[in-house]
């Protein structure tokens, strides 16, 4: 699901995550981080495609939310 729209490389990262649900009651569950860096130039179709992932996979395990965090930063490899 993520690896085709993301060729270059990617970092998951399993996580213990919670988090209160729209009755109140506090969650706990089985977590992933997912890890894209890509070049500016390419920033909204891989914007695109990281929305895209995140309706799939909300769809797929009927999630109520789906985070995501954007930053700047600079990387060598």
């Amino acid at each position: 699901m993520i690896t085709p729209r993301f060729p270059d490389g990617l970092t998951v990262e399993q996580a213990r995550g919670q988090y209160r649900d729209r009755f109140g009651a506090i969650e706990h569950e089985r977590s992933y981080l997912v890890t894209l860096l890509y070049p500016t130039p390419q920033a909204k179709p891989a914007g695109a495609a990281v929305e895209e992932i995140r309706r799939s996979y909300d769809q797929r395990f009927q999630q109520e939310a789906v985070g995501r965090a954007d930053g700047a930063v600079k990387a060598s490899f």
